[in-house]
């Protein structure tokens, strides 16, 4: 779309009401360029229709010609800025003729929509006339042959000219159809014959004033055709190309056609009527809805049913005479002929439907340059809740990446749920926004008492020009924003929390009230800083704005936040619903403006919230999302920090929280989300690629702690996840090892001996030979493998004799690292790990011992993995975090007497086979992004130590005497008490 290049640079200012809107027409009407392709289908119809000549019209005068578009939509959805915009477009093209607007809602009752088109078009015919009488007579050809030549008598235009007499006629004609010019005709006459002439042109009054109507369009479209010829220098030619001029189209605008319902019949019908030519152009705007039911109101009006003791809802006739209780009333006969009277008069394929501006074009609405989003980044910064900086490359023309990168300001369009849909209220918020932004601008600083005003007029208009926050205005100026005479007198009332609930679709609306009262409240923090408000209750508004944003599952919707602790993070990373409780922990402590990048980045990557790890067939998948989430996240914070925008980082805030937020809601989110963070950064790549290759095997593991899941069986289930793992690694160790030499029994069925001939084949084929191996075999392969991942796990859950576990990759460099530094100078809960670790890898004190019971094993794991999950200690929980990966990943089953030859030689072969089809997914982003956080991590965990030894340095303390979880204490707050695995 073209913009004018006339139009003034004033138009760029902020003004209330209908404006030409530019390029972003789109953003309301996706379907312009449509209406412009429909107009120039009307142009080269209009041609046709005129190259058949005269006859060619006589002969097609009986057709209709319905040249009307509609634009429709709600009040203040910006139809009259459509109609603007439209007319700038059109007015490029020097053939068009341009009627000026017309707004029925401006008209008496003596006023008839009809008479003013015909005013308009001789309005029009005039200003021609004039224009004629100022032609250079000397350029011009005024002879009798050229298309003017009968204006013009020797060089001088004729006062009695066509246009003059068809203008007068058409005049004459219309005062015939009016009544009370008929009465004063009828009554004045000379004579008997003149009575008869005159009375003869009242019996057809209608018929006779189109004729002269079209007759009047033909010669003023005739004359501008010829007066711009072929030079007509438009920009947007949207005439057909060829050497001829363009065929003139006159153009109608009829705007807010549904405000006066007693013109509304009136209007139709004489689009009906009289405008029905090829060359006249109709573009009418309104509310539809509206519009129909004055159409039925104008319908009913015309049945005598009071004198008839008749009513809208009574019935005249069923549609099915032999089931009354499907009798149309008069009201539905009256709907649906308003509707099929509106798709003649309006033809649905020429209807444009404006839509409503949403989260994700608010942000680009704009006057000229200036974006929405832009102001709120001058006004709050380049990171704020309403925006973020996102790195651009810039590339040549061969697609290759620019040597330099350029920041761009991206908004968080879930803040802009505080702007209307409409435009009439985003440009009245728009404007106290730019009135904030002058006021800094002029070069001295704002008074606060003037900042508090232009910071209540803003916050003010975003509530009051809100069609979803104005209903609600009593709670919110009664209850929830206490406006005083300034900053400081002014409250946000975040404890009426509770009373914002309801149920169905009363729920989903208070849900966006609470979000949209959430955005006002960091606003006004922002802009207002001295605004009082309750800190607890802020936070537990802004966790359920989170849930709401995040889409908290639906299970744990009616489960208080008081029980979360119990059912769900005190497993850690063995929680139900894991996922979401990260996302929610880091969404509420993170600051606002990383909070509402979160939940952006979480929206867009569409992570899905899984149960139970073991359940979800994509669980790793959406731990990697996750994870991938969170690295863009802090590397996007960093930046922000890096700008002086935010002093500590999420990172930093977690371990804070953990720690100083002893039995707190912060504190309990803040230890479950670093947690889960450290165990999902320590999976390998291998393990990773394991859980996919082998994941038959392991379908029938998760199967059963699925059922000890739901059974609440929560010992019995940790036990069986250790002994997951250490299968799962088992599996590893056996697929690297050498190949094992195993001959099948010929004659058996063994799942080994089918991946033996499969591989084979698969060799043979990638040798150039044919395939042996049947489409049956394939399908019955995984029932097969099912039947042996069944017989496997039953050799570890139910073994003959004591399980043992493998200790001998457990790298002494780890066992060392962990055991090396300090413990306190009391008996420390990292001593107390220490000596188990020492007792069970060092049994004799100097040897490290390469295997250990089940029972012993599962003892130390868990000794070590509750350290390090224990926010209620200073000493070990770093090192023990940093030992934990290796403890798990490394240690295996032995497999020496629980499984046969034939049993890992089937495990190789179904690796061989699985490895040979599966297409692993890149991993270094992954792992890159995993070795990032746990980084992070570390760091965050030494500043908080190094701030905590400097505090209680002052007051001759010691990290020891902060530990409140001591060995010989009750079993500590926070963590599970699960018992001993002893037998």
């Amino acid at each position: 779309m073209s913009t004018n290049p006339n139009q003034p640079a004033a138009s760029d200012k902020v003004i209330i009401g209908a404006r030409a809107l530019g390029e972003q027409v789109y953003k309301i009407m996706p379907t312009y360029d449509l209406l412009l392709e429909q107009l120039q289908e009307i142009r080269s119809a209009a041609a046709d229709y005129l190259s058949g000549g005269q006859r060619g019209r006589e002969e097609l005068s009986k057709q209709d010609f319905n040249n009307t578009l509609g634009i429709f939509g709600p009040r203040g959805t910006g139809k009259s800025s459509a109609l603007y915009t439209l007319r700038v477009e059109l007015a490029q093209d020097k053939s068009n003729i341009l009627l000026p607007l017309i707004e029925p809602d401006n008209f008496g009752d003596n006023t008839k929509i009809i008479g003013s088109i015909v005013g308009l078009l001789c309005k029009e015919g005039n200003a021609l006339l004039d224009r004629m009488r100022c032609m250079d007579l000397p350029r011009c050809d005024t002879s009798e042959a050229s298309p003017l030549g009968s204006y013009f008598n020797n060089g001088t235009l004729k006062p009695n000219n066509p246009l003059k007499q068809i203008m007068d006629d058409t005049i004459e004609y219309h005062l015939y159809t009016e009544r009370q010019y008929r009465d004063v005709l009828v009554q004045n006459y000379a004579d008997l014959g003149t009575h008869i002439r005159k009375s003869e042109r009242l019996l057809i009054p209608d018929i006779e004033f189109k004729k002269k109507l079209m007759a009047l369009v033909d010669t003023i479209v005739d004359v501008q055709k010829s007066m711009v010829g072929k030079g007509n220098g438009s920009k947007r030619d949207m005439s057909a190309t060829g050497a001829n001029p363009p065929i003139p189209l006159i153009y109608i605008f009829i705007d807010d056609i549904d405000l006066k319902t007693s013109k509304t019949r009136e209007l139709m019908d004489a689009l009906l009527q009289y405008v029905n030519h090829p060359n006249i152009v109709t573009v009418l705007s309104g509310d539809y809805d509206i519009l129909t039911e004055s159409i039925i109101l104008a319908l009913l009006q015309d049945e005598p049913l009071r004198e008839l003791g008749l009513g809208a809802y009574k019935s005249l006739k069923s549609e099915n005479e032999e089931n009354s209780e499907k009798a149309l009333t008069i009201l539905g006969r009256k709907s649906k002929l308003a509707h099929e009277y509106l798709k003649k008069t309006i033809p649905p394929a020429r209807r444009h439907q404006l839509v409503k501006w949403n989260e994700q074009t608010i942000p680009g609405f704009a006057f000229g340059e200036e974006t929405l989003l832009a102001q709120l980044v001058k006004l709050l910064g380049e990171w704020s809740i309403f925006s973020y900086m996102a790195d651009v490359d810039h590339s040549d023309r061969t697609g290759k990446p620019g040597n330099t990168n350029k920041t761009v300001s991206k908004p968080l369009t879930k803040s802009y749920i505080i702007f209307d849909e409409r435009p009439r209220g985003i440009v009245n918020a728009y404007y106290h926004l730019n009135q904030l932004l002058k006021a800094r601008q002029e070069g001295r600083e704002i008074k606060p008492e003037h900042q508090f005003q232009l910071v209540k007029a803003f916050v003010d208009t975003l509530i009051l020009s809100n069609s979803r926050l104005l209903p609600h205005q009593g709670f919110i100026y009664e209850r929830f924003l206490l406006w005083g005479s300034e900053a400081g007198s002014s409250a946000i009332r975040y404890d009426t929390l509770d009373e914002l609930k309801g149920n169905g679709e009363l729920e989903k609306e208070l849900a966006s009230l609470r979000t949209a009262l959430y955005v006002i409240g960091e606003l006004i923090r922002s802009l207002l800083p001295g605004a009082a408000y309750d800190s607890p209750a802020y936070l537990k508004w802004r966790r359920s704005v989170v849930d709401e944003l995040l889409k908290r599952p639906a299970e744990l919707v009616d489960i208080a936040d008081a029980r979360i602790k119990e059912l769900f993070l005190q497993r850690n990373q063995h929680a139900d619903y894991r996922l979401f409780f990260l996302a929610e922990a880091l969404a509420v402590l993170a600051d606002p403006e990383v909070s509402g990048l979160l939940v952006e980045f979480m929206s867009d990557s569409h992570v899905q919230w899984y149960k139970s790890q073991w359940e979800a067939d994509n669980a790793q998948a959406q731990d990697e999302l996750t994870i991938r989430t969170i690295h863009t996240l802090l590397l996007k914070e960093e930046k922000m920090r890096e700008r002086g925008k935010s002093t500590n980082s999420l990172l930093d805030e977690l371990y804070q929280q953990a720690y100083n937020g002893q039995a707190d809601e912060r504190s309990d989110l803040a230890n479950f989300s670093i947690n889960l963070l450290e165990a999902l950064c320590a999976e390998t790549a291998e393990i990773v690629t394991a859980e996919r290759q082998f994941k038959p095997l392991l379908d029938t593991w998760d199967q059963e702690l699925v059922s000890l899941q739901i059974k609440n069986k929560w010992p019995e289930y940790m036990e069986l996840q250790v002994k997951r793992s250490l299968f799962l690694n088992s599996l590893i160790s056996i697929k690297k090892a050498a190949a094992i030499k195993y001959e099948f029994d010929k004659s058996a069925a063994h799942i080994g001996r089918m991946l033996t001939l499969i591989n084979r084949e698969r060799e043979n084929e990638e040798a150039g030979q044919p395939s042996n191996v049947p489409d049956a075999i394939y399908l019955t392969l995984e029932n097969k493998m099912k039947d042996f991942a069944k017989t496997v796990k039953d050799k570890w859950l139910k073994p003959k004799a004591e399980l043992e576990v493998e200790l001998d990759q457990i790298e002494p460099r780890a066992i060392e690292a962990f055991r090396a530094d300090p413990d306190g100078l009391s008996y420390t809960r990292y001593k107390e790990t220490k000596g188990l670790v020492k007792r069970v890898l060092y049994p004799d004190g100097e040897n490290k011992a390469t295997r250990a019971t089940f029972a012993s094993y599962c003892k130390m794991l868990r000794s070590v993995e509750n350290l390090s999950q224990n926010n209620r200690v200073y000493y070990g929980r770093k090192q023990a975090a940093a030992f934990l990966p290796f403890l798990r990943n490394a240690a295996y089953f032995s497999t020496t007497t629980i499984l046969k030859d034939e049993d890992k030689a089937a495990i190789q072969q179904y690796a061989k086979y699985v490895g040979a089809n599966q297409i692993e997914m890149e991993q270094d982003a992954y792992e890159g992004a995993k070795k990032y956080i746990k980084e992070k991590l570390e760091e965050a965990h030494e500043h908080f130590q190094m701030r905590t030894l400097e505090d209680i340095m002052e007051y001759n303390l010691n990290m020891t005497d902060l530990e409140s979880d001591r060995p010989g204490d009750d079993s500590p707050e926070g963590l599970l008490d699960l018992g001993d695995f002893d037998a």
